[in-house]
């Protein structure tokens, strides 16, 4: 079965998007619920969400970082007429100067998604290091 890459660059568009703005959200509000959780109540181990936080957060990442690659790859795919878009399905900016096109339309992306890296992994960093200091004080207690 031979693939379409407009399809494929649909689907990567759509996940990009649902990734952050669905997933993401999600699973640092069902952190944020479970770190309350276990600091309010005396259980010592906490929740399976919190033990394996940061590798959960470093695979979003590693999926971030996919998909803005595959995202780059498909759009230099484009502009070099490599892949061929039915008009009027996806707009991408072709015309005029390079600089005009990453100023105006890849650098905001890429630099979004560079500040959502490294807000999941600082994220990730404040978990990994503050969850032994809370299991430190439930024991002295």
């Amino acid at each position: 079965m031979k693939t379409n890459p407009v399809m494929v660059a649909v689907l990567v568009e759509n996940l990009r998007g649902s990734m952050s703005r669905f997933v993401i959200p999600g699973a640092i509000a069902l952190w944020i619920g479970q770190f309350i959780k276990y600091i309010t109540k005396q259980e010592y181990k906490p929740a399976w969400v919190l033990r394996f936080g940061t590798k959960i957060i470093y695979l979003f990442i590693f999926f971030i970082v996919l998909n803005l690659i595959i995202g780059i790859c498909l759009y230099a795919m484009i502009t070099a007429g490599k892949i061929v878009i039915p008009e009027g399905l996806i707009t991408i900016p072709t015309a005029g100067s390079s600089f005009v096109i990453w100023a105006m339309f890849i650098f905001p992306k890429l630099l979004y998604f560079i500040v959502n890296i490294f807000i999941l992994f600082g994220l990730a960093q404040v978990l990994k290091r503050i969850m032994p200091i809370i299991k430190e004080s439930k024991t002295l207690v």
